[in-house]
């Protein structure tokens, strides 16, 4: 099997499987969170060092990032032969994943659509919103809510920078960019600001992103080859 089959198939089964655990026990996302809080909406890591950390500058690196990658492109256009072919890949990977992943699919898509309350402005935890499964909409949050975490969805986008590598490369992006996601994640859950499966579906959501610009490159090329 190619190895971008063998990507859509391990896609493929996490998304059957989060499903499957989310519709099969709908709490596991609240007995979670619940592991991480004391009593009247206090979640004690909220004051420790690196979830504060992770909190406050994922995004700011994130955008860093995106600037970064806007002078490189910007600055390819301008003098091809002065920014290296490498660079500027993986420059015009991390702003199509952010854009379409981040932006597109899981703000604009999800966070400000589904209306997941977080956890810790559920009833058991010190809020007044009740507890909503993961995949389960509704009108309680307008915008910027729970489902899926935007946080966690800044470090999966690392494995952006091996998205036209060759498949020994992307699976180190992968694992780098997969250990990002789910610490800031941790981070996140800590905090009472995510459940559980925002974070694995916000993984989903960046790695199905990333394996679609994948695949229309991939048809591009070959296109390209065939009228050549």
């Amino acid at each position: 099997m190619k190895p971008r089959y063998r990507s859509w198939l391990a896609w493929a089964t996490l998304l059957l499987a989060s499903c499957l655990i989310v519709l099969i026990w709908p709490q596991i996302d609240l007995w979670v969170a619940q592991q991480f809080h004391e009593e009247n909406g206090i979640f004690p890591a909220r004051n420790w060092v690196w979830v504060q950390f992770s909190h406050l500058w994922a995004p700011r690196l994130g955008f860093a990032l995106t600037l970064c990658a806007l002078v490189v492109i910007a600055a390819r256009w301008i003098q091809p032969a002065r920014v290296l072919r490498g660079i500027w890949r993986k420059s015009l990977a991390w702003l199509l994943v952010v854009l379409l992943g981040v932006g597109l699919v899981v703000h604009e898509g999800l966070k400000n659509q589904v209306g997941r309350p977080r956890p810790a402005h559920t009833i058991s935890m010190g809020g007044a919103a009740p507890f909503i499964p993961a995949l389960q909409s509704s009108h309680l949050c307008q915008r910027n809510c729970s489902f899926v975490s935007g946080h966690a969805a800044i470090g999966f986008c690392i494995m952006t920078l091996g998205l036209w590598s060759a498949p020994a490369a992307r699976r180190r992006w992968w694992i780098l960019g997969t250990l990002a996601g789910s610490l800031i994640g941790l981070g996140r859950i800590m905090q009472g600001g995510h459940y559980l499966f925002d974070v694995i579906f916000s993984l989903v959501a960046i790695w199905g992103t990333n394996l679609l610009i994948r695949q229309v490159w991939l048809h591009w090329r070959l296109h390209r080859l065939r009228n050549t």
